[in-house]
């Protein structure tokens, strides 16, 4: 199956500056990212916890061709979550901040950043897990 690249002209910023790295780490991390879209228009925020990233991801899928999340697996997630949500397909570039980092949704770890190539980028769709208990959402994970 051939790969299709995309471009990215307008591009949105979510970092989690509590995941496991640290805040000073994962400012470091996120300014390299940003570094390398600075050809891109930008729609950043720094949301705090997980509704607050819930919420911003939910109000820029509509805007940007992609989303750049500077965090851990559980901020992808949630990011993830946002845009199934809204029944979108805006692609997410995963810079693994965290303290795990091992999920689908990692593009890149935080120490691999200097590797990363946005003009070869390709989307991917990954497989994901919706859990209902009595009619209410209990979790989803990507």
């Amino acid at each position: 199956m051939e790969r299709a690249q995309f471009k990215i002209r307008d591009l949105g910023v979510i970092i989690n500056l509590k995941a496991g790295a640290g805040k000073a780490v994962i400012e470091k991390i996120a300014a390299k990212a940003i570094e390398k879209f600075s050809y891109c228009g930008l729609v950043r925020s720094n949301p705090v916890g997980r509704k607050g990233t819930m919420r911003f991801a939910g109000e820029i899928i509509s805007s940007v061709d992609a989303i750049l999340v500077v965090g851990g697996d559980g901020t992808m997630s949630d990011v993830a979550y946002s845009v199934f949500a809204k029944g979108a397909t805006t692609p997410i570039l995963g810079i693994g901040a965290g303290s795990t980092n091992a999920g689908p949704l990692i593009t890149s770890k935080a120490k691999d950043i200097d590797q990363l190539n946005p003009h070869e980028l390709f989307i991917q769709e990954i497989a994901g897990i919706l859990a209902v208990l009595n009619g209410k959402q209990a979790g989803a994970w990507f």
